[in-house]
């Protein structure tokens, strides 16, 4: 089978089949019907050719003809007119209809534009054409029919009744179907050829009036067919043909500037509306043109703003990558000789491209060290500007002052003369001397840290260190701060963290909390590195996709 073929699959037979015995019986239906009613007889008006026509364009060739041609049968078979007599030439006749209708129909399957619906009109005229003159053959022919009588009786009758009646029934079903597409061009079409039949068939029996009240006609004498075709076939082809053409020239001028104006826009959109529309449409059409010339015009003032915007979000985002990157260079890298033998590692992870958090640890001397986690108040460039401030700050102080009190005394001093926005610092920090195995640390406002000591068992695990809490840095002047001081064994832990890591939020819009870190402490062992990768992983597990809403910062400490 070829590629672009169409299988035919059993259930598609049967629904193809189903739909040729439905339209066959609804077309002998309608035959039956307009044979019982004697003036449809006398003025040849057979709606079953609209029929044939509709079912062949929907269910193509072979289901067009079998309608039109067992339709008919049936039907003249239900009327007692006898099915062999008209055969060979009505029910083929029929046939044809449905057959071509079946032929346009595989070539046209959606009408897009006015085009397509007068090639829909003349496949309907040239279908019925078609088949009314091979039936006038068949007559003539084989039946001894005279040609003039049967022209002017079948021929005539038959193809304005049945072609008028089909243009108004066929192109319905279609628009009901959605086979015609919705536009407003569209519509305009059906209506004004819809405008266009209902004018000549209502000119029609308006004559009929007109002379039956003027010559005081009696019905009973005059031959409907007669007199309608052959006084009234002139007019009634007249007012068709012009209203015709005069709907056609209506619908064709809208179209064009339709199609005019929709070229224009495209043009502009893709110039990216740096044009205007420069074509002089009609004045129904200008307002929309001069309006979407006036759109256009902001629109390219909002285009240069908006490049203007992502160049300067661009430029940011560049010196924030910078930024950020800076940031990670201040973080400290000691080798393990230079903190007195304790394995140390620490890990931050801002909340935006800079944080307000950070850690430090660096040796004082030959016997000491220093380390501290800090958290500045928000987030972003401001907050990590006032880190780099507390924190170059701090190295000063570390160097030139011994004792850890006096470093933070000094140092909230010196954030609080120069602290108009109003920024304050929460930390702890800590002096060890790895000689006497002391640690001399100091709370200012910070969450405590986890310790875990050796000396204890070992189920208690990490267990909150005990501190004095003293008051932020940044906040008040003239604060004085405590120490408190322990004694360190060899593997005793110590791990610090800013509050980042507890009132990290899931989906739900609940926090890790301090029972999930300690958890997840205790179950880490007693490797910095792999005690902190196993809290992380525990924090990512609890948040999922949920956004990060704070900076986080970790510090881990495990004393020789």
């Amino acid at each position: 089978m070829c590629s672009g073929a169409v299988e035919i699959t059993p259930a598609r037979r049967v629904g193809r089949f189903r739909f040729a015995v439905g339209a066959t019986l609804l077309f002998a239906l309608c035959n039956y019907l307009t044979s019982c009613a004697p003036l449809l007889l006398d003025y040849q008006v057979r709606p079953q050719a609209a029929a044939a026509l509709l079912f062949g364009y929907l269910g193509g060739p072979g289901v067009g003809f079998l309608v039109g041609f067992a339709g008919n049968m049936i039907g003249d078979y239900l009327s007692g007119e006898g099915m062999l007599r008209f055969a060979a030439s009505f029910s083929v006749c029929n046939g044809i209809y449905g057959l071509i209708m079946g032929l346009f129909g595989r070539k046209k399957r959606r009408f897009d534009n006015p085009e397509d619906i007068g090639a829909l009109y003349v496949f309907m005229l040239f279908s019925v054409s078609a088949g009314t003159f091979y039936a006038m053959f068949v007559e003539v022919v084989f039946f001894g029919i005279d040609f003039a009588t049967e022209f002017e009786r079948l021929c005539l009758a038959t193809i304005i009744s049945s072609y008028l009646l089909s243009a108004m029934l066929v192109p319905f079903f279609l628009y009901a179907t959605n086979r015609i597409r919705r536009t407003i061009v569209q519509r305009y079409t059906l209506f004004f050829y819809y405008f266009s039949f209902l004018l000549s068939i209502s000119s029609v029996f308006f004559v009929l009036f007109l002379l039956s009240f003027r010559f005081n006609f009696d019905n009973s004498i005059i031959n409907a067919h007669l007199f309608m075709y052959d006084f009234l076939i002139i007019p009634t082809l007249a007012v068709t043909v012009a209203g015709s053409i005069v709907s056609s020239g209506m619908i064709r001028k809208i179209a064009s500037s339709l199609s005019k104006l929709n070229r224009e826009i495209r043009r502009i959109t893709e110039e990216g509306f740096t044009s205007r529309i420069k074509v002089n449409f009609p004045e129904d059409l200008r307002e929309i043109s001069a309006s979407f010339n006036d759109m256009t015009d902001r629109l390219a003032v909002y285009a240069h703003e908006i490049q203007k915007i992502a160049g300067e979000k661009e430029r940011i985002r560049t010196e924030l990558y910078v930024a950020s990157k800076i940031q990670k260079m201040l973080l400290p890298d000691c080798k393990e000789g230079e903190t007195g033998g304790c394995e140390i590692f620490g890990w931050m992870a801002p909340m935006k491209e800079i944080g307000g958090d950070f850690f430090n640890y660096f040796p004082i001397d030959e016997d000491r060290f220093f380390f501290i986690v800090a958290d500045v108040t928000g987030h972003g460039i401001p907050a990590a500007l006032f880190m780099m401030e507390t924190d170059a700050a701090l190295k000063i102080l570390v160097r030139t002052e011994s004792d850890i009190e006096r470093i933070f005394a000094i140092l909230n001093a010196q954030l609080c003369e120069r602290n108009s926005e109003n920024y304050f610092v929460t930390a702890f920090a800590g002096i060890f001397s790895a000689s006497s195995h002391r640690l001399r640390y100091i709370d200012a406002g910070h969450n405590p840290p986890y310790f875990k000591s050796n000396f204890k068992p070992r189920s208690d695990g990490f267990q909150p260190l005990p501190c004095q809490v003293n008051s932020i840095l940044g906040g008040l002047e003239n604060e004085e701060y405590k120490a408190l001081e322990i004694v360190v064994e060899e593997g005793d832990v110590l791990y610090i963290y800013t509050d980042g890591v507890t009132e990290a939020l899931n989906g739900d819009s609940e926090m890790y909390s301090a029972e999930r870190l300690v958890q997840a402490l205790n179950s880490a062992g007693d490797d910095p590195q792999t005690l902190m990768g196993r809290v992380f992983a525990d924090m990512q597990k609890f948040t999922g996709d949920a956004e990060q809403s704070d900076d986080v910062t970790m510090l881990c400490i495990k004393f020789p």
